[in-house]
């Protein structure tokens, strides 16, 4: 979803992805996606800003 605003704007766009420690090892082989999605849920906070766009967990 986000490919197409990088490959775009590469100069301007800056994407981060945070993976939580809490899905490691065999937690995260066995467990089935839709669930391994729940572990370390977090909710998405928007901040605009100026010329700046942050979205954070």
């Amino acid at each position: 979803m986000l490919l197409p605003l990088v490959q775009k704007y590469k100069d301007l766009v800056h994407v981060h992805l945070y993976h939580t420690p809490d899905l490691r090892g065999l937690v995260r082989r066995y467990l089935p996606e839709r669930i391994n999605e729940t572990v370390g849920l977090n909710h998405m906070k928007i901040y605009l800003a100026d010329d700046d766009f942050v979205i954070s967990g």
